[in-house]
């Protein structure tokens, strides 16, 4: 009888050292964001009366592609019902690229008039494509903080607006958006495009 309880001891003594020693990861938010990498257009809404929409791909991808034949009104891609949390730090990261350059601003706004920010309201600089070349996609990224819970009263929207920035001519592409919680966000509101 005495084994079995020296037995016992050793084996919950060897269960504690395990959990003691087991590392601690950091807890890994879910992704906010539907259909990011833009397999069709579902999820997402386009408004801009002087801008064409299109899915687009290659034999590895989908991407939404922005042509810009004439610009006078509001040109921007939008999705809506995102359920953010209150005075809570966000990363969104996405792939972009411009034909010739031009800038592209993210937001996150309520969804209702007057679409009040909610903490996200950067410009994402993109690098001018060489004459002759291809565009070449950029990896974009920018931290925020969403306002405390009185604020955070409606469900939120991501935002990528164009109309400051398109030119007649323009090719802009979006990939890849993702949306997520962050532990200690770096720069708030300075997106960062390589």
């Amino acid at each position: 009888m005495k084994r079995w309880g020296f037995a016992i001891c050793l084996v919950a003594l060897a269960a504690v050292v395990l959990v003691a020693a087991a590392p601690a990861y950091a807890q890994v938010s879910r992704e906010l964001i539907r259909n990011g990498d833009f397999t069709g257009v579902t999820e997402w809404s386009f408004k801009g009366e002087c801008a064409i929409w299109r899915s687009n791909s290659d034999q590895t991808n989908e991407w939404v592609e922005v042509l810009v034949p004439r610009c006078s009104g509001n040109i921007q891609l939008a999705q809506q019902d995102l359920a953010l949390k209150a005075d809570t730090a966000y990363r969104l990261e996405f792939s972009g690229a411009s034909s010739v350059g031009h800038d592209l601003a993210v937001l996150v706004t309520t969804q209702q008039a007057p679409n009040e920010g909610l903490g996200l309201d950067a410009v994402c600089d993109f690098q001018s494509a060489a004459a002759e070349q291809p565009i070449s996609w950029e990896s974009c990224t920018v931290d925020f903080k969403t306002p405390e819970a009185q604020q955070l009263r409606t469900q939120a929207q991501l935002r990528f607006w164009l109309t400051p920035f398109a030119r007649a001519d323009d090719l802009y592409r979006i990939d890849n958006v993702s949306l997520m919680e962050v532990g200690e966000p770096v720069d708030l509101n300075q997106c960062t495009c390589r």
